[in-house]
């Protein structure tokens, strides 16, 4: 009967982060629609643009991605005149990716309707903003290492 409460709390818990996940798509995309941006496509741009530079690689570090995932996102973005590939000062072996000078004021204006959106999120939310974030650090961290615990398991079972 212990087993059955819990399993439908996790349903319930998985349920709220799927649904939570959804919902901030669909805020984010509300903004990005106008600038023809998808939600992995906003942020590509913006992990280019903090870094001020990025390699694919740092793109996929920072999201946590694969580049075969990655690799079309920052393509389209390039053809959209989103991003830029060009030389590295730093070796001229490599290339990277900047927001594009003529996307600047754009990129701008997400972030800054963007940052309005989170203000309302904030001061709407009954939780203190840090307590949400090391909350779901917590989840997230344990989800990946149940992960990488099944993984292993489906491996040892195929060899």
């Amino acid at each position: 009967m212990e087993n059955e409460h819990n399993g439908a709390v996790y349903d319930q818990m998985c349920l709220a982060i799927y649904n939570s996940n959804r919902y901030f798509h669909k805020l984010y995309q509300l903004i990005l629609e106008d600038y023809d941006l998808t939600y992995l496509q906003y942020l590509s741009i913006f992990v280019t643009w903090r870094l001020q530079g990025a390699q694919l690689k740092d793109i996929c570090d920072n999201l946590e991605l694969a580049s075969s995932t990655l690799t079309p996102v920052v393509q389209k973005l390039v053809q959209k005149g989103w991003l830029l590939k060009q030389t590295s000062p730093a070796d001229g072996r490599v290339r990277e990716l900047v927001v594009a000078p003529s996307k600047k004021a754009d990129f701008k204006d997400i972030l800054n309707r963007i940052g309005a959106v989170q203000t309302k999120l904030i001061a709407q939310s009954p939780l203190a903003l840090e307590h949400m974030i090391e909350e779901t650090q917590t989840i997230n961290k344990v989800l990946l290492q149940v992960i990488k615990e099944e993984e292993q398991s489906n491996e040892s079972r195929t060899n």
